[in-house]
């Protein structure tokens, strides 16, 4: 006959609550660290500002400030940040004043990277009629600070 030792059962039902506790304790702590409900508003303010200033740069011919929007490793299809600065120099000498207007769509944030799909319109002097299209940013940020990192519809002319 098989028979059981009554005294094992305690240290059974001891055991299983302390693990039920220490699960309980780790489920807390894990969701604790999921801040789910992070106020975003002042990256979406920063990220703003920067399409904001970069309508001005565009305005007012400055490439430095122009330059300084763009993540330094900005690389969109193989073209580089350098390479999109260039391309804006000549259209700031071809088309001037050149003006750039753009329409807000929301802002998509995942932790150190955003997005957003707005319309573009650039106007200048020369152009035959305003130049529309599309744009998918993308951001990313960077010692806290936000940078465009690619996406940026330059060559429309």
């Amino acid at each position: 006959m098989l028979t059981t030792n009554p005294a094992l059962w305690p240290s059974l039902v001891v055991y299983g609550t302390q693990c039920y506790k220490v699960l309980v304790l780790i489920i807390v702590l894990s969701l604790s660290g999921c801040d789910r409900s992070k106020d975003i508003s002042q990256d979406v303010a920063m990220i703003r500002s920067i399409i904001d200033q970069r309508a001005v740069a565009i305005a007012s011919n400055d490439i430095m400030l122009y330059r300084n929007l763009f993540l330094p490793e900005y690389n969109d299809i193989g073209v580089t940040r350098d390479q999109l600065v260039a391309v804006m120099e000549r259209n700031f000498k071809q088309y001037q004043p050149m003006t750039f207007e753009h329409g807000g769509g929301p802002i998509e944030i995942i932790m150190n990277t955003a997005r957003i799909v707005h319309q573009v319109t650039y106007r200048g002097e020369g152009l035959d009629k305003p130049m529309h299209d599309r744009e998918i940013l993308y951001f990313r940020r960077v010692d806290g600070q936000w940078y465009m990192s690619a996406g940026v519809k330059v060559d429309l002319f």
